[in-house]
């Protein structure tokens, strides 16, 4: 009966305590999760505000609706992808300079 019980040391988890570890993490990740999140949304709103504004604007100068709905999405599209590299950069620099202080101290 002695063989069935769980034994640990110091460094074997149990079951249970991974599973806590695990769960108090991604707590605390969650606040960075949604602000990534609000951000891609926010961008994706602004984007497509900005390409629907460029479309009126260039299909008021020229004849061709194609073109204006094409430059439209691609001005979205740019957008879209600017913000999210300048995200990802902004995120790669904070995560660096963290790593950075936390490996000099």
């Amino acid at each position: 009966m002695l063989l069935l019980q769980a034994t640990t040391t110091n460094n074997e988890l149990t079951i249970v305590e991974s599973t806590v570890n695990f769960y108090n993490a991604f707590i605390a990740q969650l606040p960075a999760i949604g602000l990534g999140l609000l951000i891609i949304i926010l961008g994706v709103i602004i984007g497509t505000w900005i390409g629907n504004f460029s479309r009126r604007r260039i299909s008021a100068r020229t004849q061709d609706p194609l073109m204006s709905k094409f430059l439209g999405k691609a001005i979205r599209f740019l957008f879209i992808v600017g913000l999210l590299h300048l995200l990802f950069t902004y995120l790669y620099c904070f995560f660096f300079i963290l790593y950075i202080d936390l490996v000099c101290i």
